[in-house]
């Protein structure tokens, strides 16, 4: 038996709760002279309920946002990757359809907040609230949702189950074809 991902039960879900982030960078020392990608996320949102008119917080891999911060993650690139910074990158949000096709909306981030120890970040962008969203998609809903925080008062208790929107793995069976392949 091998896992395998079955998109037409993940997709949509995922989707929902899910934008894509893009790394742009370019620096003079390398010889470049436009833009290019140096990687891509899945991003997701955060919103507070209980104060709406607080920007959105998208939380994403920190190896992705900075790779320069990973040399041991990153060993096989460390030869140019060790000369890019933070101020050569551009971090973009794009919003797509449910459809998976281009980016309908792009948005620049403004700020990163960087975990110290674990490998997530933290990114905002200036005045985007989950209204503000709605109201650039046309006023219908953006296409994701963000997942609203929990005040203190109703914390994630010791035994209660949480459901996380991600891939879901499951277990095939392998036939005779695709062991031979």
């Amino acid at each position: 038996r091998i896992p395998a991902m079955n998109p037409t039960r993940y997709s949509k879900e995922l989707h929902r709760f899910t934008a894509r982030l893009t790394v742009w960078f370019k620096t003079d020392e390398l010889g470049m002279e436009k833009e290019e990608i140096l990687n891509r996320a899945t991003t997701f949102a955060l919103r507070d309920i209980s104060k709406p008119e607080n920007d959105l917080i998208f939380v994403a891999p920190q190896h992705v946002i900075a790779p320069w911060r990973y040399p041991k993650y990153h060993a096989h690139a460390m030869e140019w990757l060790g000369r890019i910074h933070e101020g050569h990158c551009t971090y973009r949000l794009d919003l797509r359809s449910q459809n998976d096709g281009p980016p309908t909306r792009s948005f620049l981030f403004d700020q990163i907040f960087y975990h110290s120890k674990r490998d997530f970040a933290l990114l905002k962008i200036k005045g985007c609230t989950w209204e503000n969203l709605k109201e650039e998609n046309g006023g219908k809903d953006a296409p994701f949702e963000p997942l609203s925080l929990r005040d203190s008062n109703h914390l994630l208790q010791h035994d209660e189950p949480c459901k996380i929107p991600g891939f879901q793995v499951e277990e095939m069976e392998e036939t005779e074809e695709e062991i031979k392949e």
